[in-house]
């Protein structure tokens, strides 16, 4: 039987995966170029709902909490997309370089993009004039929110991890809590 080697798998590594919250679906990325959301039930196990390849090699991806959104980190740009019948549709390109880590806030109006050793936070709905969060000397593995969306902390490749708040009237957007330990890099909170 071979079967296993029709299934809807990608055909290289993954590199990126997030679930949403509300409704059982989960997204990956691959260096194959491909972003692929499943769907899942107890019992029927996961079932492709979109498969779908792009021109260059998505890094990361992160699912809006209501389902119907993902914003896919690419080399030049993150790109945020509908998720339409079968496909996944563009409606807005940013331009942020090298971006290997987004994260929606719990209440999805917010979503935090990793951007080299800053971290940029947008307003998903209005998506412009980013709030830039500079700290690390390296490359960011992780960001994950605060139960309350009011800021989140971040993990990195420098030995560091900070916790950080929101700024509703500031430019100078500080780290509020830092952890060093020598010699390790942290790679998930």
């Amino acid at each position: 039987d071979y079967s296993y080697l029709v299934l809807p798998f990608h055909a290289r590594q993954i590199n990126g995966l997030d679930s949403c919250i509300k409704k059982p679906y989960i997204a990956t990325t691959s260096i194959d170029r491909t972003v692929k959301v499943w769907s899942y039930t107890n019992g029927t196990g996961f079932n492709l709902e979109i498969d779908q390849i792009f021109k260059e090699e998505p890094y990361c991806v992160a699912f809006h909490p209501s389902g119907f959104h993902l914003v896919v980190g690419f080399n030049e740009r993150i790109r945020m997309m509908n998720l339409f019948e079968k496909n996944l549709v563009p409606f807005k390109d940013i331009q942020v370089k090298l971006c290997r880590e987004i994260k929606f806030s719990h209440g999805g109006h917010l979503f935090a993009v990793s951007n080299g050793s800053a971290i940029n936070v947008y307003k998903f709905y209005l998506p412009e004039n980013p709030q830039v969060f500079k700290g690390h000397n390296g490359t960011i593995k992780c960001i994950a929110w605060l139960d309350d969306d009011s800021g989140f902390v971040s993990s990195g490749w420098d030995a560091s991890i900070y916790v950080w708040k929101l700024n509703t009237g500031s430019t100078d957007n500080k780290y509020v809590w830092e952890y060093k330990v020598k010699g390790v890099n942290f790679t998930c909170l």
